[in-house]
Order: C-alpha cells, then structure tokens, then sequence
C-alpha cells in the first residue's frame, strides 16, 4: 500500500523547544519531507519535495494554488500557529482540502508579550536598564495601566486573553472592535463593542490582535492613528501589514501617540544587508520592536503540536480534522 506523505515546513525555534514534535513524525508509517526553516535550497527543489503530499503542516511559508496542484492527493494543510493569511484559502477550499490552525494554542502567550510591552512602553524598563549599565541614573516617570481603558482590535482567543489579564489584572476598562462580538466577553470581562474609531480615539492602551485579510490590511494609518490621545499606546502582535508602518514612524515623529510596540512587521525579518530597516533609529521608551516572538514560549508550541498532531492523525485515519477548520466546501 502506498505510504501517505507529510510535507513539513517548520520554525527552527520550534524544533528546538520541542522537538518530541517531529519525532512525533517520523515514527508515524509516512513518508516525511522536512523543510527547516532556513533551509539554502531552490524553489523548484521545495516544491520536488512537496509534490505528492496529503498533508502539509507549515509555520509561515507560503502555500499557494500552483504548490497545490503539485499535489493531488493533498487533504489538510495544517497551519502551526494562528495567523493563515500565507495560505491561499481559495485555491484550497476548491480542491476541497482542509486548512486548519492552531487557534488557541498560542493565546496566553501572544497576550503575556502583549501586557508585558505595554508594561515597558508605560514604564521604560528596556532604557532604563541599559542606563544603569553604563551608570547613568535616571529615574523614568511612567504612568500606571491601573483603572486606564484597553482598547482591543480583534476579539478572539488571544483579545480574549488580553481582556482577561487587563481586566482582572488591571481593573481596566476594556473597550473592542470585532465585526462578530463574542457576548462571552462581555459577560466575563465587561469588554464594550464600539466602532474602530472609538477604540482608536478613547483607549490609553491599545493592542491589535485581527488577522490579517483584505479588510484589515493597511487598515491602521495616519488617520486613525491621529485619533489617539497623545498620552496612548499602541501595540501589533498580530501580522505586519495591518499597520501602516510610515504612518506609525510619522506618528510617533509628531508625538501623536506616546509609544509603539511591535512584535510584526510588514517585511520579516529586518536582517538582510539589503533591506533598509525603517526603526533602526527609534529609542526603546518610544518604540519596542521584538522578532515575531509573542508565540514563542515552551508551553504554546506545545499546546499548538498537541492541536497540529491531532489533526494529523484525523486525516491519517480518513476522518475530517477536529480542531479549527478556517475554510468551508
């Protein structure tokens, strides 16, 4: 009988934190193609080793129709993490192949790195520890998240964390925009639906957490931006893309808002020689920048292998996947 064959594109991060994962793999009776994620090989060679495959599990890599069409037999592209939007879901749903992710699984985590940069921003650890090394002592006046008011763009399984932590944690207000409200939030957390621009012109702490689609993308720019109040806070742990960055960096240049965090950017990663990196001259009280890593914590990545294993396994067994199916035919 013919082996079934699963393609793997994976973070070396993630191999490295828990690398039970791909052990997982290989002792399953398949064929297993590994791409690791800076892998030195050529287009045509990632596609020779996709072709045929029934199940692809991909962390960032784009999967599109002619990659599809490479395989027929394709059943599942498993996405390990939350955000698909490097997935090409129409081509998908029409060769009825299921696309998944891991929704959920990174949600404390992404919403911990979240709380913890607004902290920063609020505070000014980064610069004030980098001070003290160089014996330079100045104490940097912040001010406190206690009874502020959050602004959440995007209210799901991660939003909803950081509604629990800034709400419980804080006594904050929360105040949110999702075109599908979840009346669960609003039981729980006290969180108010609004419209962007009220989220944009209200909050003192404001965080993105949407994915990224044709509604989203470029959706925060300079004009809503400038709704913020001059002593606020934006943060993106969402998909780069969703922000305008040149509109941030002239924000932030006119002191519209008070500080940035992102942990996405619209080109990843900034450390080509070639690739001019926008916010190279920001200080940190200003600006935090982090490398996509809100997901990266030991616990998440297993949590998301335990979903991304599951799935495997449904599809191995001729079963549809029981976790987050993200496309419909």
């Amino acid at each position: 009988m013919h082996k079934k064959k699963i393609f793997l594109q994976h973070a070396d991060v993630y191999v490295h934190s828990d690398p039970d994962f791909l052990e997982f793999l290989k002792h399953l009776d398949v064929t297993l193609e590994f791409l690791p994620e800076h892998a030195n090989i050529t287009q045509k060679e990632i596609e020779t080793k996709f072709s045929n495959c029934d199940i692809c599990i991909v962390c960032g890599m784009p999967i599109t129709a002619r990659l599809m069409d490479l395989a027929p037999s394709l059943k599942l592209i498993a996405v390990f993490g939350s955000g698909y939007n490097n997935i090409d879901i129409s081509a998908a749903s029409a060769r009825r192949i299921y696309v998944t992710n891991a929704r959920g699984g990174n949600a404390t985590a992404v919403a911990e790195l979240t709380i913890a940069s607004m902290l920063n921003l609020a505070r000014g650890f980064l610069d004030s520890s980098t001070q003290v090394k160089q014996n330079i002592w100045i104490s940097y006046m912040g001010t406190e998240l206690f009874h502020k008011t959050y602004g959440i763009v995007g209210m799901g399984a991660i939003g909803g964390e950081v509604a629990r932590i800034a709400r419980l944690g804080f006594q904050m207000n929360i105040l949110a925009y999702d075109p599908f409200p979840n009346s669960e939030y609003q039981e729980k957390y006290g969180v108010e639906y609004t419209t962007l621009e009220n989220v944009f012109s209200q909050s003192d702490f404001i965080s993105i957490h949407a994915p990224l689609t044709g509604n989203t993308v470029s959706c925060i720019d300079y004009t809503l931006i400038k709704k913020m109040k001059p002593s606020a806070f934006l943060a993106n742990a969402a998909r780069g893309g969703i922000i305008l960055e040149n509109d941030l960096l002239r924000a932030l240049n006119e002191n519209l808002l008070r500080g940035a965090a992102l942990d996405v950017f619209e080109n990843e990663p900034y450390n080509s020689p070639n690739m001019d990196n926008p916010f190279s001259n920001y200080s940190n009280q200003q600006l935090i920048t982090t490398p996509h890593m809100a997901a990266c914590t030991y616990e998440a990545v297993r949590r998301i292998g335990k979903i991304v294993k599951e799935n495997v396994l449904d599809i191995l067994n001729n079963r549809i996947p029981r976790h987050n199916i993200v496309n419909h035919f």
